[in-house]
């Protein structure tokens, strides 16, 4: 890898990994199975209109990036991030959760929560208030309630080093071929 560290999975995945393992409760994970592909940037290819690539550097970094995640409790994540792909996308990011007693579906800002009540199907959306000051507002406002109030933060150093350790143990499946198991030895 070069000097950028990384491409998708270190740039969009890891909040896409944040929000999943805080939506799954946090679990514990115990090992990673991952691959990166190159195949796009390389080419010139399939770059989104987001941002204007320097096409007079190297591209040395993944467009594509997937991993299954095993956690202690026996769930599993699936985590697919990319800059570059041919498929039909709105450009938003999506996750699903599939669960024993329910599910979510989330994607961008509309979302839908599916479960079963009195032995039916229900169906939940998920919607953002009509005056909501938005994500970063209320990401400012938890920061400062947590300095002057004494809150508990949201996440936490172990969310922050658990989310570096999978990213971690995705590149390293991807360039041995092999599962990661991960190491909680923590010195």
């Amino acid at each position: 890898m070069g000097k950028s560290g990384g491409g998708p999975l270190i740039d969009l995945g890891v909040h896409m990994l944040d929000l999943s393992l805080y939506l799954m409760g946090n679990p514990k994970p115990v090992s990673v199975y991952g691959a990166t592909y190159a195949e796009f940037g390389p080419r010139k290819k399939g770059i989104g209109t987001w941002g204007a690539p320097n096409w007079n550097g190297h591209y040395d970094v993944e467009d594509l990036a997937t991993a299954l995640i095993k956690f202690d409790n026996g769930a599993t994540l699936s985590l697919d991030v990319s800059w570059a792909a041919l498929i039909e996308t709105d450009n938003q990011p999506y996750v699903q959760l599939l669960g024993s007693e329910g599910g979510a579906s989330i994607r961008g800002t509309k979302g839908k929560l599916f479960a079963e009540m009195f032995d039916r199907e229900a169906d939940v959306d998920i919607t953002i208030p009509e005056f909501d000051e938005g994500p970063r507002v209320r990401m400012a406002r938890h920061f400062l309630a947590c300095i002057e109030g004494g809150v508990q933060p949201i996440t936490s150093v172990m969310t922050g080093y658990t989310n570096n350790l999978i990213l971690d143990a995705i590149y390293r499946s991807s360039q041995t071929g092999h599962e990661v198991e991960l190491n909680w030895d923590i010195e």
